[in-house]
């Protein structure tokens, strides 16, 4: 088991720690807050480029305090669920109420620790976010993000995308 570990460990050093540290050092959040933006980038996101909009995002609403509010995180507080055999299932209005530090909707800030593993990809796009001024995003059915920048563009992206 120690063996195992260790490999994980010189696996992470050599990927993410070793030649990301000017980055991790650069960035304004520590080694585990990155990798828990990273994690939520995995789960929200189709590509590096959504990536790092969504980083964008996570950093706007940081900035000024707004609620992190993410379905991801909503997922991962509610747990397995055992009828669809899944963690990710879709979240409905009881989710997002799971009190849960990892659930967004419940707490504000970041989750305490990552929800999935990151990719390399999110973690590079945790540390570079798009400089941008969306607040909001949504995913249509077709799986085509629509950003906006107030809460009238979200209603009004929703309205048009998902009903």
């Amino acid at each position: 088991t120690k063996d195992i570990v260790d490999l994980l460990h010189r696996t992470f050093a050599s990927k993410v720690t070793t030649p990301l540290a000017a980055e991790i050092k650069a960035s304004d959040h520590d080694l585990n807050e990155i990798l828990t933006i990273a994690s939520i980038l995995q789960r929200e996101s189709k590509t590096k480029a959504e990536m790092q909009q969504i980083a964008g995002v996570i950093e706007n609403r940081l900035a000024i305090k707004m609620p992190l509010q993410f379905c991801a995180t909503a997922q991962y507080a509610s747990g397995y669920d055992a009828k669809q055999k899944s963690w990710w299932v879709e979240p409905t209005l009881l989710d997002t109420q799971v009190q849960s530090p990892y659930n967004t909707y419940f707490v504000s800030g970041l989750p305490p620790a990552p929800i999935p593993a990151p990719s390399i990809g999110a973690i590079e796009a945790a540390l570079n976010p798009a400089e941008n001024d969306y607040l909001f995003y949504l995913h249509d059915p077709h799986g085509q993000i629509h950003y906006g920048k107030t809460a009238a563009d979200h209603h009004s992206n929703i309205a048009i995308y998902l009903r």
